[in-house]
């Protein structure tokens, strides 16, 4: 243990509510029980942001269809570059009101 960066062991008791409510919470910040209980000692507030995942699946495909009107563009190609510009802002104008939303309830 000595080459550990955490080389300090901490035991502790709690009563079975405790530990039901403790793992609960730890479950639901999707952390490990080590990093919840540090982020508390360290008075971090842990948020966790349902759907976060998704939004960024979605801005990948964003970039993706960018790449593809940019190389469209510069090659010449210009058809049907109209139609994905208005998809990609569409699907931006989403993702931008979700996280407006995410915003709205973290802080």
């Amino acid at each position: 243990m000595a080459n550990r960066r955490r080389n300090i062991q901490v035991k502790v008791y709690l009563s079975e509510e405790e530990y039901r409510v403790f793992s609960k919470q730890v479950e639901k910040s999707k952390q490990s029980q080590t990093d919840f209980f540090i982020n508390c000692v360290k008075g971090k507030n842990i948020v966790v942001v349902e759907g976060l995942r998704d939004v960024m699946v979605d801005l990948k495909r964003i970039g993706a269809n960018i790449n593809q009107i940019s190389k469209n563009l510069n090659g010449g190609f210009f058809q049907n570059a109209d139609r994905e510009l208005r998809d990609i802002r569409e699907r931006f104008d989403d993702i931008t009101n979700v996280m407006l939303e995410v915003l709205r309830e973290v802080g």
